[in-house]
């Protein structure tokens, strides 16, 4: 158990309210501020110039929000490095956790994996990996797959959830 969590509330609820939405507004504000990251008319969001501008603004607000973040933790919450890296979720990792969550995605997306698998026959490309190779070759698959996935569990995860359990807000029952 974290050091942190013995003591009162190290930050209010209505600040870790206001981080996290901070932490929307730096994440989606930049898309609709620059012309780069914004689509045009002669522009859409599948355009690799606006995906790569996008990622390099999600990259730059993940930067920010984690300085903000640690910051706010160990200077208003008082918590050690290891502390903070373990409220973030980044150190030390559990296998038997990721394997756990992993499994629960899994399951939440049971009916459509079922459809796609076993129904439409895809069952086969997924076991060769046909075709992942392609499409992670290509910018809206790098986006898709690997940018807005991880970018978003570590905005919404990582970012939001320490400040609301350093300000210990009781989960409604």
């Amino acid at each position: 158990m974290l050091a942190i969590e013995r003591h009162a509330a190290a930050i209010s609820p209505a600040s870790a309210a206001a981080l996290s939405i901070l932490f929307i507004l730096i994440y989606i504000v930049p898309f609709y501020l620059s012309p780069t990251t914004r689509p045009s008319l002669t522009l859409n969001r599948d355009a690799p110039s606006v995906i790569r501008a996008r990622i390099r603004s999600v990259i730059a607000s993940c930067i920010l929000s984690s300085s903000i973040t640690i910051y706010a933790i160990t200077t208003l919450g008082g918590a050690s490095l290891p502390d903070t890296l373990h409220l973030l979720g980044w150190w030390p990792t559990n296998v038997t956790d990721i394997a756990r969550c992993m499994l629960l995605v899994a399951v939440l997306f049971a009916g459509p994996l079922f459809e796609a698998g076993v129904v439409e026959g895809q069952w086969r490309d997924w076991a060769t990996l046909y075709g992942l190779r392609e499409t992670l070759a290509s910018w809206q698959g790098y986006r898709n797959i690997v940018v807005a996935p991880l970018s978003e569990e570590i905005i919404w995860r990582s970012f939001m959830i320490p400040p609301h359990l350093l300000a210990h807000i009781p989960a409604k029952t």
